[in-house]
């Protein structure tokens, strides 16, 4: 540890949000052991497990850009990229689904966390997402800066590797068993409040790579039933009332989903998760005969001081993994 005196390792969320506040030049990580006491909405620097010292994908360019110049050392010698994973805990017979969420990186708000606004290193991919939103560059992820695209591509490549690549191909004994049971992997991402897909020229680049490989990319598998304002600044009560019966699944990809599916879901923040849990409850009620999983992918998840999650999906068993 004396070569890496810049790094001090936190038990929860309430120490670290302590220790930012007189020592925000160091960076914090949890020890797996200790996940437990972190939430998706509660996330130290990064964290050490088996693999080594390591910090969010999203993320880790802005503290590299940082660091450097401290240190006098790029940190791909000292951190490896990770991710936060965990599982949703309510069983399928709720939801529909199992399966979880993946967060890349932060996304800070001071008033609800003490990071200072767009302040280094913390706070640069909220002020940066946030100031992209503002301009005509919201509607095409594909210009959000390497930094976050390539994070988000090279996280799904492993991940859409691991879900299909990797998987044994089984020899069915007829078409109809193939058609119910093969193995299926679709890739979307929530629609904006218009009804367009920011993710849509991001998504054509998936299909056009993983195609041959049966990964299945639809950028309009989600549509709006519904106009709906902005939900910034609601409550989570007030977002799923807005929410409700919003999201509809394209009847033309009714069939997309068999007994042996996974579906993952791509979305630039994760705040109440509201969105999200609308998401999960239309393909429940699509899609009652089919035994899939949902895993949601976010670039960022909003963190909070105190936060109890209040929402209906629930999670377990959080882990934070390396990027291979």
């Amino acid at each position: 540890m004396a070569n890496n005196s810049f790094v001090r390792f936190v038990k929860n969320n309430n120490e670290f949000q302590e220790e930012i506040l007189t020592k925000s030049d160091l960076i914090y990580l949890s020890d797996n052991t200790d996940l437990k006491n972190f939430w998706h909405n509660q996330l130290a620097d990064g964290a050490l497990s088996r693999q080594g010292f390591s910090l969010f994908i999203s993320e880790f360019e802005f503290f590299n850009n940082f660091y450097s110049g401290i240190l006098k050392k790029d940190l791909n010698e000292i951190f490896k990229k990770g991710y936060y994973f965990s599982e949703f805990s309510n069983p399928s017979s709720e939801i529909g689904c199992g399966g979880g969420i993946y967060i890349l990186g932060r996304y800070f708000l001071s008033r609800t966390s003490n990071v200072s606004w767009g302040s280094q290193p913390r706070g640069v991919l909220s002020k940066k997402i946030h100031d992209i939103k503002e301009t005509n560059l919201k509607n095409d992820f594909n210009r959000w800066g390497d930094e976050i695209v390539k994070g988000l591509t090279s996280f799904l490549d492993e991940l859409i590797k691991d879900k299909i690549i990797d998987e044994k191909n089984y020899d069915f004994q007829s078409e109809t068993m193939k058609k119910d049971y093969g193995r299926r992997v679709v890739l979307t991402a929530i629609p904006n409040s218009n009804g367009e897909n920011r993710f849509r020229n991001f998504l054509s680049d998936f299909n056009s790579k993983y195609k041959k490989d049966g990964l299945v990319v639809i950028d309009d598998f989600f549509s709006l039933n519904k106009n709906t304002e902005s939900t910034r600044t609601k409550t989570y009560i007030e977002k799923k009332e807005m929410l409700k019966n919003l999201y509809m699944i394209n009847k033309k990809y009714h069939q997309i989903v068999n007994k042996n599916t996974s579906i993952i879901i791509i979305d630039d923040v994760l705040t109440s998760g509201s969105h999200f849990e609308g998401c999960v409850d239309t393909l429940k009620n699509t899609f009652r005969d089919s035994k899939y999983d949902v895993y949601g992918v976010f670039v960022s998840a909003t963190q909070r001081r105190g936060y109890i999650n209040t929402g209906n999906i629930k999670f377990k068993n959080p882990s934070f993994e390396i990027l291979n």
